[in-house]
């Protein structure tokens, strides 16, 4: 079994503080190993067919759009930063309407993307993440 030989490779390693048992290929081998577990290929979503979800995924799909989220994303952490104990009830009030029309924002956007792309949102770790 290549994962119990892998596992005893590695309490070998761990053990001495370094590679003394791989051979030179070996440890290539171990390299590349990690880099193709790093990089993984990129899920490309399902047009959908009916009209309301077409519009819906040509939106979230669009450049703009991306650009749009990631904006508020970036507003959104600096509005969060600006709070500080014993600030006014007015500055507060205002980062606190901030904050829901941000809410809204990412809201809209999980939507329109479940609208988009239905199951298939959940295949993208990202979108999970916002969830």
């Amino acid at each position: 079994d290549s994962c119990s030989v892998r596992r005893f490779v590695q309490a070998q390693c761990d053990l001495e503080g370094g590679r003394n048992y791989l051979t030179k290929e070996q440890e290539e081998y171990i390299v590349a190993q990690r880099l193709s577990i790093r990089f993984q290929p990129i899920r490309k979503m399902k047009v959908p067919h009916n009209p309301i979800r077409f519009m819906a995924f040509e939106l979230v799909s669009h450049f703009y759009f991306e650009v749009f989220i990631l904006g508020c994303i970036v507003a959104n952490s600096v509005v969060m930063a600006l709070t500080f104990f014993g600030e006014d009830d007015t500055y507060g009030a205002i980062l606190e309407n901030f904050n829901y029309f941000f809410a809204a924002v990412f809201t809209l956007e999980a939507c329109a993307k479940l609208l988009a792309f239905g199951k298939q949102y959940f295949n993208d770790k990202w979108n999970c993440f916002d969830i």
